[in-house]
């Protein structure tokens, strides 16, 4: 798969090299989830990990499951290559788009996506950094909620009327999410599990845009 994948991005390079547009034309590359790690037999057997370090794959709640590489790629904008840690989700991708091509979009059209040109072009002083990011786990109803190093996945039923914290993971101490070092029933971050929850809960039912 990773040598069609290589084949199927090389023809549409191609075809953007032929049409003569390819230096003014903005990729995005990444993936919806992680990898299928305990889904396929054998994977794990035959030495691919798919997750790297990470717990988990594909539907799940941890690290594993949504954590994914995020490419971009701009030839005649900014040739020279540029890393950063900073924390963007797929919906990011709409706002970037449009600022790509010239049209801004109000916060009414996308109260949820952030512009990603500036790490692009290396100007983080005109960057928004998120202060807290909202998943979804997959299809069981969990809710991941992080703000700064601190992550908490919430167990949800599927009339969305019960929220419980099922854990909580230090990921700058834990990121392999080590389940001895799940921290929800701590005494003294019982406080913090509180909070995290609260903020969700207002985030979600005041609708306030997370821009």
């Amino acid at each position: 798969m990773v040598y069609e994948l290589d084949l199927q991005v090389g023809r549409i390079i191609s075809a953007l090299k032929a049409k003569g547009v390819y230096e003014n034309t903005l990729i995005i590359f990444t993936s919806d989830n992680g990898g299928l790690t305990w889904k396929v037999p054998g994977t794990l057997a035959s030495g691919h990990t798919p997750s790297g370090i990470y717990r988990g794959s594909k539907n799940d709640p941890y690290e594993g499951g949504h954590r994914v590489p995020f490419i971009m790629s701009w030839a005649n904008k900014k040739p020279a290559t540029i890393i950063s840690n900073e924390p963007v989700l797929v919906q990011d991708i709409l706002s970037t788009i449009s600022a790509a091509s010239g049209n801004k979009l109000s916060v009414e059209q996308a109260p949820d996506s952030n512009n990603l040109l500036p790490l692009l072009f290396d100007n983080t002083a005109e960057f928004k950094s998120r202060e807290y990011l909202m998943l979804q786990g997959g299809s069981r109803n969990e809710i991941i909620y992080r703000q700064g190093d601190w992550k908490l996945i919430i167990q949800s039923d599927k009339t969305l009327s019960k929220f419980e914290p099922v854990a909580l993971f230090n990921l700058t101490d834990n990121i392999t999410e080590k389940e001895g070092d799940n921290l929800i029933y701590h005494p003294q971050h019982k406080k913090r599990v509180a909070e995290l929850l609260g903020r969700y809960l207002d985030i979600r039912q005041t609708r306030v845009p997370t821009i």
